[in-house]
């Protein structure tokens, strides 16, 4: 295996993500869709969510529905919205470097996807824990995803607001594991870790039955060039190794 290079800010991880409280369904959608193209052509109908009056493009995913590692980010960004897929830009071509260095193929061995469709205006992350004020939708019933439970979040708690979809997203994939490039995925998938990202990643989380690591976003690697023993480059090609070994091991066991 070979190393990647790329590039992280001092105090990026200065503070703590906030733990979620969970208000929303999230397995409102669970059973509705019977394959991933159902589903996918649902996401891509998505209409009256909360980043719609943004204006951005829905943007999906990308690579193997049938892999079993999921990559999960944040939103989409300018060359995402652009081009209608997640990890496109910048941030994007590092992590296809860092999957290519553990010989894991990009299109063929990976499911990306992010824990929000649209891109949130000027790049912000998106909201979560908003108010609890009761939403109604005006979306047709093919698209409404429950009568009530899952739009009592409020527009402003945009990464609940998507939940569902990602929900059954693992599902339909069925994943052995999924990583959480970043904090925000982080805590949307592990709303029960009330640790910095810098504190975790690295580490194995059991949720929706799939084994779960935190690791940096790409972002985040491409502000610090420097590849050294102890750095945050270094650290995610560790992590991206022990991710590569784990999943020979589930399909050796499975095979």
């Amino acid at each position: 295996m070979i190393g990647f290079v790329g590039l992280i800010p001092v105090g990026f991880f200065s503070e703590r993500p906030r733990r979620v409280r969970r208000r929303c369904d999230e397995d409102a959608l669970r059973g509705r869709y019977s394959t991933f193209a159902e589903l996918a052509e649902a996401i891509q109908n998505i209409r009256d969510d909360p980043l719609a009056s943004d204006g951005g493009r829905i943007v999906h995913y990308r690579g193997n529905p049938r892999a079993k590692l999921m990559v999960v980010g944040e939103g989409p960004g300018e060359q995402e919205d652009i081009e209608g897929k997640p990890f496109v830009g910048r941030s994007g071509k590092l992590l296809d470097k860092i999957l290519r260095s553990v010989e894991l193929d990009p299109e063929e061995d990976v499911y990306v996807t992010n824990t929000v469709k649209r891109r949130p205006k000027d790049n912000r992350d998106p909201t979560v824990c908003g108010s609890q004020t009761e939403v109604s939708t005006n979306q047709p019933p093919q698209q409404t995803i429950s009568e009530t439970a899952f739009f009592t979040v409020s527009a402003e708690d945009e990464i609940e607001w998507y939940l569902p979809y990602l929900s059954e997203e693992v599902r339909l994939v069925d994943p052995h594991v999924i990583v959480c490039s970043g904090k925000v995925a982080m805590t949307t998938v592990l709303p029960d870790v009330d640790s910095r990202i810098s504190k975790v990643r690295g580490q194995w989380f059991d949720r929706w039955g799939r084994l779960v690591m935190p690791v940096f976003h790409p972002s985040y690697l491409l502000r610090n060039p420097k590849w050294e023993d102890g750095s945050p480059k270094a650290w995610t090609w560790k992590d991206f190794c022990k991710i590569k070994r784990k999943l020979n091991e589930l399909e050796g066991s499975s095979g």
